[in-house]
């Protein structure tokens, strides 16, 4: 019984401090800003092969992620909508619904949302929100709307 006090003590207290990640991700810390709750503006995709891809509008490419785990997106001239995954600075999203009308030409929709369905992580940097894909092969960069 000594022996599994210590341990179970440990546990919940590193238990506890992965909660209290995962919340202050989500509300975001003084000078750092929420996932949750705003309306995010895709400023472009970088590549580990140094290419990019940069909407000529960002207001376009939007993204939200709501508290009870359900994203909103525009797409170009499609919305969508679907689920996301939060674990600490771990996050997936999965795209379920689209509408399915013909872009124009030069439309990045498609390059949008293959890179949202990549992604494995986040981050904030300088009040910016860094998607970053899986293996390493590059992120996505949003702005918060003002």
């Amino acid at each position: 019984m000594v022996k599994f006090l210590p341990v179970s003590l440990l546990l919940m207290v590193l238990l506890s401090a992965c909660q209290v990640m995962h919340s202050a991700a989500e509300r975001g810390d003084a000078g750092t800003p929420a996932l949750t709750g705003a309306t995010w503006h895709w400023q472009g995709s970088f590549y580990n092969n140094d290419t990019r891809q940069e909407p000529d509008t960002p207001g376009n490419y939007t993204l939200r992620f709501d508290g009870d785990g359900k994203v909103r997106l525009r797409a170009d001239c499609n919305r969508a909508g679907g689920r996301y995954r939060l674990d600490g600075h771990r996050l997936t999203i999965e795209v379920l619904q689209t509408t399915l009308a013909a872009c124009p030409p030069g439309s990045l929709e498609s390059a949008y949302l293959k890179d949202l369905g990549n992604v494995n992580s986040y981050l904030f940097h300088q009040g910016d929100l860094i998607l970053e894909l899986k293996y390493d092969s590059g992120g996505m960069r949003f702005s918060a709307a003002e």
